[in-house]
């Protein structure tokens, strides 16, 4: 076998819609052939009539469902949440620079600072990505994947594991980078009130934007129509009962998590090196089988475009001196 065609028909079927169909195709297919070769060749005429008539009956009851509406709602409804999950990626662009802008020193210990903050929002990300996301997952089977990677310390492993708490521990890294900037104001490091609200502020948004990410996949879309219709009703009936019991699971997380946050007020690592520190360009380590994943780094759909135009003109040229000759 071609190893090319091998590629290319992977390349096709990644992340296609035949990925996510063709085993139900396949079986709808079967079937389908299945009633028709018996509808030809085994029934009688009068079982074909009566086959002909459950048909029409289905056919003309089609209509009461509304198929069209209902495919039309599910399909805007995963566009947004889909929409809404790259809306709500942690880019760390616009807080790496309101935290360089904002913490100030040429010196080794400001320096410090600054990538200790940048690194406990990527800290953060990587957390939460682990979490919903399959191919961060294999990257980071587990949390000591985290520090032989380089975005965790192994001091900030032992401070992360002495917090003791039954739910996950997004917060802490966030926790540990408001610390580090309210060290940095009180060093006179950051010039200015209005510098260190802004810069919380941004902060805070970036951890919230995260949390949506949890919570778009805690809570999944409705896989269809008649299940919102279903939660509708029920809703009316039953609100009672679920406010119940989610006051008492909220109040219970609430809590828990609250108290545990408070236990960790004005404590972080101590601010050392990190592992990147003699490296101009980081790379953390890949596991071995992420490692093998492609990279598609974020660059513009035009980047490539000049040598695309060269190439069109060369084989143009090509192209013209064949029809001369």
């Amino acid at each position: 076998m071609d190893p090319r065609n091998t590629l290319k028909k992977k390349h096709l079927l990644q992340g296609s819609v035949w990925q996510a169909v063709w085993a139900e195709l396949l079986i709808w297919c079967v079937l389908y052939a299945m009633l028709s070769v018996m509808y030809r060749l085994f029934l009688i005429k009068h079982h074909k009539e009566i086959f002909e008539d459950i048909c029409i009956f289905f056919d003309q009851h089609s209509s009461f469902i509304p198929v069209t509406f209902m495919l039309g709602f599910y399909v805007s409804a995963v566009f947004n949440r889909w929409w809404q999950v790259f809306d709500n990626m942690g880019w760390i662009d616009q807080p790496s620079l309101q935290i360089t802008q904002s913490i100030r020193g040429n010196d080794e210990r400001s320096k410090m600072l600054r990538r200790t903050c940048i690194r406990y929002l990527v800290l953060m990300e990587a957390m939460v990505f682990r979490d919903i996301s399959p191919s961060v997952r294999r990257r980071f089977p587990t949390m000591n994947h985290l520090v032989t990677s380089g975005l965790m310390t192994a001091r900030e492993m032992e401070e992360f594991e002495g917090v003791v708490t039954p739910h996950s521990k997004y917060w802490l890294p966030i926790q540990w980078l408001l610390s580090l900037v309210t060290l940095a104001r009180d060093e006179n490091r950051i010039k200015g009130e209005v510098i260190y609200v802004s810069l919380m502020d941004r902060i805070a948004d970036y951890r919230s934007k995260l949390v949506n990410l949890v919570l778009f996949d805690w809570v999944p879309v409705p896989l269809v129509y008649t299940q919102v219709r279903l939660y509708a009703r029920a809703r009316g009936r039953n609100l009672q009962v679920l406010l119940t019991t989610s006051s008492k699971t909220g109040a219970l997380r609430f809590i828990k998590v609250g108290f545990s946050v408070e236990e960790c007020y004005d404590a972080h690592p101590p601010v050392d090196r990190d592992s990147f520190w003699t490296d101009n360009l980081p790379e953390p380590l890949y596991t071995a089988q992420s490692a093998m994943r492609p990279i598609n780094p974020l660059v513009g759909s035009c980047v490539n475009m000049c040598v695309i135009i060269l190439v069109l003109r060369i084989l143009n040229f090509i192209s013209l001196e064949i029809s001369h000759s």
